[in-house]
């Protein structure tokens, strides 16, 4: 969480900066451009100066020659051309400008007509002669050249070529500046966007479109901080392992996604899905603990729907946990009272609504306690906390033992079921073992009670070694062919037992699976009775428990 709240820091840090960067590019784009001016100007400038202090040494010259001039105007002129020359043929400022039409060799032949005479000027007098009118001669010469070229240079096209296409080269080049920040701009609002969305995907569940857990985590810190009173409802749905297994996943997630948009369009609360048939709503908007009840019995009338396919029908229904807590409470603490409270509803005794109170939390220890105990067990082999009830079981015309049928008990004699082992995540473990003890309690094979799901995970497990023949997985119902749980069921070598029989059964049969028992329920003799034909007709055998043995044959003795 807090490696996530640092990313858009970071993100907004690199965008700044990809933008300042851009915009101060282009600034120093024009900058450079009015550099580039001033530098041309200033080139220019130079070729105008040494241009003017030729012709006014060229002046005085004449003006000495004439007999008008002095000699200390003549020298200073001289001194002030000598350094222009000098400084044109080395300054960086006048590199370009001498590369241009023969500007720096006028520039050397004017320098040394000038050391010609710097002997006669540091003398103080000029010699009249052929050497001294050809220095001149030569000197106005090169001052006409220079003149013509500082004409083209400074007012002609070429001058004019060169600026323009620099500025075109500039425009050009803050076209490309622009489109490129531009482009940044929306580089990142895309980074932007596919950051915002990986959050929400990160936090909603793909298969409803509500939020997650890590969402409903965030909603409830949210709520805790502002709300006086805080509601948690978490539900799961009724028989919607029997959807999945009669009807297929498919049917399963379509019944989800009915159940999700119910919950979604409902407006007294955040609904959120936690995993498989499990959703949750967060209601802050409740004033008082009645309210709140209130709205939770408004979720179980609206969950209570007809689902229809085109194969069957059955009336949808839930079961709620319900939590309160007031403002700055523990989230964590809430979630598990809430899931405690749930858990109560799953007995049936108490409805398909418990508030979480807390007289739970004693049962909430126990659990603890129990999970504990059996970690203790499983690390140290000692002290194991469950019993094994094994139930001899016979078959209906026969009189041993064909199967026992293996139940796990607490200490105090309370159940302890395979369902309860699983959501503690001790199912493999803690099987394996009981399964080890059990094979040496009792040479008959164990009839073992299990859900679809759990006989996956018992196949699919490292941990449990399946001793062939030893093991009777006895299922609720089998309605369905699934190719690699059957090759996965006789590559172990169990055997099935049914609960419920039905004509898809026989198809089952014919199919290969590995039905040998039929293990009917103790309630409903008159059904079992009628089921009968059919049974053998499949060819199970009929498995009771020892003591309803008798009654069972006794009923059928009557009826033939």
């Amino acid at each position: 969480m807090k490696r996530r709240s640092l990313q858009n820091p970071l993100l907004i840090g690199v965008c700044l900066l990809f933008i300042g960067s851009s915009i101060w590019g282009l600034m120093l784009q024009k900058k450079h451009e009015r550099l580039v001016d001033y530098f041309y100007r200033g080139s220019h400038w130079n070729i105008h100066q040494l241009l003017l202090d030729s012709q006014r040494f060229l002046y005085e010259l004449k003006l000495y020659r004439a007999g008008v001039g002095d000699m200390a105007s003549l020298s200073l002129e001289y001194d002030l051309f000598w350094n222009r020359i000098d400084v044109f043929l080395v300054s960086d400022e006048t590199q370009v400008v001498r590369g241009q039409l023969g500007l720096g060799d006028i520039a050397s032949d004017l320098f040394a007509d000038l050391k010609l005479i710097e002997s006669q000027m540091d003398a103080g007098k000029l010699v009249e002669g052929p050497e001294l009118d050809r220095m001149q001669k030569h000197l106005v010469a090169c001052t006409k050249r220079l003149e013509q070229i500082s004409r083209v240079v400074l007012t002609g096209e070429a001058r004019e070529a060169s600026i323009t296409q620099i500025r075109r080269n500039m425009l050009l080049l803050q076209a490309w500046q622009l489109t490129l920040l531009v482009a940044g701009v929306l580089l990142v609002a895309a980074l932007v966007r596919a950051n915002v969305l990986n959050r929400r995907q990160a936090r909603t569940d793909p298969l409803t479109q509500l939020g997650n857990r890590l969402a409903m985590h965030e909603q409830l810190d949210a709520s805790l901080s502002r709300a006086p009173l805080v509601a948690l409802v978490i539900l799961d749905l009724k028989r919607f392992k029997f959807v999945n297994d009669q009807l297929g996943y498919q049917v399963g997630d379509r019944l989800l996604q009915i159940v999700a948009n119910k919950l979604a369009a409902w407006p007294h609360g955040y609904a959120f899905r936690l995993g498989g048939d499990e959703f949750a709503c967060v209601l802050d908007n409740c004033p008082d603990e009645g309210s709140c009840l209130a709205r939770a019995e408004e979720l179980i009338a609206l969950l209570a729907f007809e689902f229809r396919t085109r194969e069957s029908s059955f009336q949808l229904a839930c079961r709620l946990g319900l939590a309160l807590a007031p403002r700055g409470e523990d989230r964590d603490m809430l979630i598990d009272h809430c899931i405690l409270a749930l858990n109560q509803t799953k007995g049936g005794e108490l409805g398909d609504l418990v508030q979480f109170s807390r007289a739970m939390l004693g049962q909430l220890q126990l659990r603890h306690n129990r999970v504990r105990g059996l970690q203790i067990w499983l690390e140290r082999g000692q002290g194991m906390p469950l019993t094994l009830d094994l139930e001899p079981m016979m078959e209906v015309r026969h009189h041993q033992p064909v199967a026992m049928r293996l139940t796990l008990r607490w200490g105090q004699g309370e159940p302890c079921s395979l369902s309860w082992l699983e959501e503690s995540g001790l199912f493999e473990e803690v099987l394996s073992r009981v399964l080890a003890q059990a094979h040496t309690m009792t040479p008959q094979p164990l009839l073992l009670g299990l859900s679809k799901a759990q006989l996956v995970r018992l196949l699919r497990s490292s941990l449990l070694t399946l001793t062939q023949g030893r093991i009777i997985a006895g299922l609720p119902y089998l309605a369905r062919d699934d190719a690699e749980l059957k090759k996965q069921v006789i590559g172990a070598g169990l055997l099935l037992a049914l609960e419920e029989v039905g004509s898809a059964t026989m198809a089952l049969a014919r199919d290969g699976w590995p039905l040998a028992y039929w293990t009917p329920r103790r309630e409903g003799e008159e059904e079992a009775a009628a089921l009968q034909p059919l049974v053998h007709a499949i060819g199970l055998k009929t498995l009771r428990p020892a003591r309803l043995r008798d009654v069972s044959q006794a009923s059928e003795d009557l009826q033939a």
